[in-house]
């Protein structure tokens, strides 16, 4: 078939209440376009110390912090169409405490494999005494169990956060008073939550960790971010950094650091987002909410930080996660006056790339074992840097990493291209799976380059199914 390009280069996943930012975010390593921040609560009171979650159901769940009933206590708000609504504000049932009394702090959400939602929440008793506390629901929220003390040691035991491993729940937190130094430890409970381990260190120094946020990628690696004051005479100098473990916690990788600006950086997130990873970290210096990138599991990030594009001030206490094909940020803002949350999603964007699938005609029932796709990038870019690794047809099936790739210029228009085999079976496997056994269809190749920038095009191909030897029409 000949060759066509891809039409759309900007993919928009927004519902009705984004709207898009007209210029792009230009970083060189992270392609992405913000919807314009859009105000999710709007009391006098002070709203804060957000976090943001989607549950098994698509259900949007945005908790934060508010006085609007007098004392703080933990709120929230919820959507089910992918944020074109949300709920009005409604007390956190687990979290409710008797009028009176001490202030809650930020809240967060999970669901393990079995789809029990866990909710965990710092809690002030004293001028300077902050515990943890927690709760499960094994409906998706629609009820919950009793709250029940989790951590309790001297001083301040804050920023929980779950991941589950294997058959175990773990809490991730940073604490005080279990060494009297800001450290990064975990407990863990296999029986649902009735019992729990002691606290295990994760990292231990003599300097300050705090600000702790937990990930489990694709492959299985739990990452560990946090805050980090690596010197004792400068505390209002803080980065970001991180340890991970591929074996369950049994051991941890050495202290690595994400970010070296001259800033002090608070609210650490990191999140798994098309193959790349994404540190977010408020900015008090500035105030802003900015985000680094890995496009090698890691080993580098971005050296230069990007900054949501926002119209608000005195951005704070940020969360993010990926939902549907966006990441979502909430913070909080005094911009409408009192402290309210806001929110901002990615829109994708993708190189349009040219694409040409052989065979033109696809025999649903050949032996044959490969289909192959040739790829072509407009002026600006370069096939050599597309990440291979990355690419996947329809979305579902990746490149055959037994089969040989090359660079060259298959169809003599000057213009190279990489050429790359998927299995022939599977792709005819996914054609017949939605009941398609001849005619026209589009098969869609996306992938990434080196650098994060995201690409797309499609083919369209004939398909058939012969029919048996054997087959005769019943006669009539």
């Amino acid at each position: 078939m000949k060759k066509i390009s891809s039409m759309v280069a900007i993919v928009i996943t927004v519902l009705c209440i984004f709207s898009v930012i007209e210029t792009s975010v230009s970083t060189g390593t992270t392609p992405f376009v913000w919807s314009t921040p859009v105000q999710l609560t709007s009391d006098p009171a002070n709203d804060g110390s957000v976090s943001i979650y989607q549950d098994s159901s698509g259900k949007i769940w945005v908790l934060f912090t508010s006085d609007r009933s007098g004392a703080p206590q933990i709120w929230y708000i919820a959507s089910t169409d992918q944020g074109a609504t949300w709920s009005s504000p409604q007390l956190f049932p687990p979290a409710q405490v008797p009028s009176g009394a001490h202030y809650l702090a930020q809240a967060y959400l999970f669901e393990d494999s079995k789809g029990r939602l866990w909710a965990a929440w710092g809690r002030w008793t004293g001028s300077s005494q902050e515990d943890i506390y927690f709760a499960t629901s094994d409906d998706l929220g629609a009820t919950w169990s009793d709250s029940r003390l989790l951590v309790s040691y001297p001083d301040v035991d804050g920023t929980p956060c779950f991941v589950e491993v294997g058959t175990e729940v773990w809490l991730v937190f940073s604490s005080w008073g279990i060494s009297y130094n800001w450290n990064i430890y975990c407990i863990k409970t296999s029986d649902g939550g009735s019992t729990w381990t002691s606290p295990q260190g994760i990292v231990i120094s003599p300097f300050r960790h705090d600000w702790v946020n937990v990930l489990k990628d694709s492959t299985g690696k739990i990452w560990v971010v946090y805050n980090n004051t690596t010197s004792p005479y400068d505390p209002h100098t803080s980065n970001t950094w991180y340890v991970t473990t591929s074996d369950g916690g049994s051991t941890w990788s050495e202290q690595r650091q994400i970010t070296s600006f001259p800033s002090e950086e608070m609210c650490q997130t990191i999140i798994e987002y098309q193959c790349s990873f994404y540190a977010f970290y408020f900015d008090r210096y500035y105030p802003d909410v900015c985000y680094v990138a890995s496009h090698d599991s890691g080993t580098t990030w971005s050296n230069t930080p990007e900054r949501i594009p926002d119209p608000t001030i005195d951005q704070h206490y940020l969360d993010a996660c990926v939902i549907g094909n966006s990441i979502w940020v909430v913070w909080m803002s005094r911009e409408a006056g009192s402290w309210d949350i806001w929110v901002s999603k990615t829109v994708c964007v993708f190189v349009p790339a040219s694409i040409d699938i052989d065979p033109n005609t696809l025999n649903l029932k050949s032996k044959g074992e490969w289909i192959t796709g040739y790829i072509e990038l407009p002026e600006g870019y370069n096939v050599v840097n597309i990440n291979a690794s990355s690419i996947m047809l329809n979305g579902t099936i990746p490149v055959d990493s037994s089969a040989p790739k090359a660079i060259g210029d298959y169809d003599s228009d000057g213009i190279p291209d990489l050429m790359v085999k998927f299995d022939r079976a599977a792709v005819s496997g996914l054609i017949l799976s939605q009941g398609i056994t001849s005619g026209n269809v589009v098969l869609t190749i996306t992938g990434r380059l080196y650098d994060g920038t995201m690409l797309q095009g499609s083919d369209t191909i004939r398909v058939m199914l012969p029919m048996p030897k054997s087959y005769r029409p019943f006669p009539i």
